[in-house]
């Protein structure tokens, strides 16, 4: 929708964008296991680094998928946009 109506290199850019949230996000969670944790919380720390470590790969997972599939999806509108024209579509 974005690439209908705002052009291919507006919907890179939003591309784009959510893939440096999605960086920052995995970037913070890597932060929250690496930290040492509070006296409180030391008895479940395991647990903790577990649950987010699990959480990192499928973030890097979504991130990949995200990327490769916004990238083709953009792609592919573009192509059939050029070949139908703009009333078609």
């Amino acid at each position: 929708m974005v690439t209908e109506v705002y052009g291919k290199e507006r919907a890179r850019s939003i591309i784009r964008s959510g893939l440096f949230i999605l960086i920052g996000l995995a970037v913070y969670t890597l932060l929250a296991i690496s930290l040492p944790p509070a006296g409180r919380f030391a008895a479940t720390n395991p647990a903790y680094q577990q649950v987010f470590s699990k959480s990192l790969r499928i973030m890097v997972a979504s991130l990949a998928a995200f990327f490769l599939a916004e990238r083709f999806d953009v792609y592919v509108f573009s192509k059939i946009r050029e070949k139908l024209g703009r009333k078609r579509l």
